[in-house]
């Protein structure tokens, strides 16, 4: 049986009317990272963001990916745990 791996899923340039524009979550899938998401931000399906984690999120499954911009200390700090 192999291990299953942590991956961090990213969404980009999502909710930019009133936040930062990413949406991140470190999850075994990119299923069970929307249900983290919408868990914590305690959306229900007209919610705004609810739609924007329909699209296909950017995975990093290394350490080797730079991130910028205002989430990118808290994407550094997830990213080690990849």
């Amino acid at each position: 049986m192999t291990a299953r791996k942590l991956k961090l899923y990213v969404w980009e340039n999502v909710l930019r009317e009133y936040t930062c524009g990413v949406m991140f979550a470190l999850a075994y899938s990119v299923a069970d990272a929307r249900k983290l998401i919408i868990k914590k931000e305690g959306w229900s399906k007209d919610s705004p963001g609810f739609n924007e984690l329909t699209a296909k999120p950017r995975v990093v499954k290394n350490r080797n990916v730079s991130f910028c911009g205002e989430a990118a200390d808290e994407l550094r700090e997830l990213q080690t745990l990849v």
